[in-house]
């Protein structure tokens, strides 16, 4: 005799289960802390450096396991509020709204990543861009997505992640000149001075007075 069908799990029950997944995640990353944290304390603690680097590699997990955590509970509260809305217009206004979201928000990660290839060395520029991946996540920067240009945002990202350039060639309207982005944001020169205009015959220049 075959089994009956089980029936296919719905969003919401995904999502708990999700959540719940996540907060486990989250406990054990928070066990192996307080693991690190013992150790840093024993009589015989291991090397500074080891200690440090499993921290930032543990509480790094931890920000990440948070921060997915908050947005599938925002994406739940999303579609429940999807759910109350009658007709198909507020779903499709959505449905744009979350791709020009991504859009920008694409845009903005590709180039702070430029910006930290440009001016971190190796070893930080792989904190640093988890870092970014954490600061678009923020509700701050999310808000932005949608009522600021990208250089805009572009330039905030960067202060926050203590890059000590100027970025703010990038704080313009949005796609406008596009392709300058593509080469090192060093100053502007200063504009070359306009060609003196051709001698007019019938008003011609008084004369250079002889040297004394």
């Amino acid at each position: 005799m075959s089994e009956p069908a089980t029936a296919p799990e719905s969003d919401q029950d995904r999502t708990e289960r999700h959540l719940a997944m996540l907060r486990r995640i989250g406990e054990i990353g928070m066990a192996l802390l307080e693991t690190v944290q013992q150790q840093a304390e024993s009589e015989t603690p291991p090397e500074p450096a080891a200690l440090a680097g499993a921290f930032a590699r543990l509480s790094r997990a931890v920000r990440q396991t948070i921060a997915l955590e908050s947005k599938l509970v925002e994406e739940r509260r999303s579609r429940e509020a999807q759910a109350a809305h009658t007709g198909g217009w507020s779903h499709l206004q959505d449905a744009v709204e979350r791709q020009r979201k991504a859009q920008q928000a694409a845009k903005v990660r590709a180039r702070v990543a430029r910006a930290i290839e440009w001016e971190a060395d190796s070893d930080a520029a792989e904190d640093l861009l988890a870092d970014l991946s954490e600061r678009l996540e923020d509700d701050d920067i999310d808000a932005m997505l949608l009522t600021c240009p990208p250089g805009e945002i572009v330039s905030r990202i960067c202060r926050d992640l203590g890059l000590k350039r100027e970025w703010r060639r990038w704080d313009r309207p949005d796609d406008e000149d596009e392709a300058a982005t593509e080469e090192d944001p060093s100053p502007p020169s200063e504009p070359a001075a306009a060609d003196a205009p051709p001698p007019d015959p019938d008003n011609p220049p008084p004369p250079t007075p002889p040297p004394r």
